[in-house]
């Protein structure tokens, strides 16, 4: 395969996975709902601080998603190790949170 050949097919999947992530990121979801409930109910800092956390888990998710996390992980086994006990962690701190929230009359 000519080299030009590789690259013009990595430009093309390269673009191709931007694009997706672009159109995600536009289209209205779960979070735009939750930014308007911020800023209806605690003002417009809150959701300008709800918008930037957001915005924080995007970078992280696009930026893993074009590195290829897969690769990172077959390459260092103890960084999927580390992965899976911070996914644990995050998903123990929503499950106390969720159980010790009060029920909202």
């Amino acid at each position: 395969m000519a080299k030009g050949t590789t690259m013009t097919w990595f430009t093309a999947e390269f673009l191709t996975v931007i694009t997706v992530h672009l159109l995600a990121v536009i289209s209205p979801g779960p979070d735009f709902a939750y930014v308007v409930k911020q800023s209806v109910n605690l003002g417009r800092k809150h959701a300008i601080t709800a918008s930037i956390g957001i915005a924080c888990g995007i970078l992280v998710h696009v930026t893993y998603s074009l590195i290829g996390v897969g690769v990172i992980v077959a390459t260092t086994p103890t960084l999927l190790i580390g992965l899976k006990l911070m996914a644990a962690g995050d998903f123990l701190y929503i499950a106390w949170h969720g159980l010790r929230a009060m029920p909202q009359r």
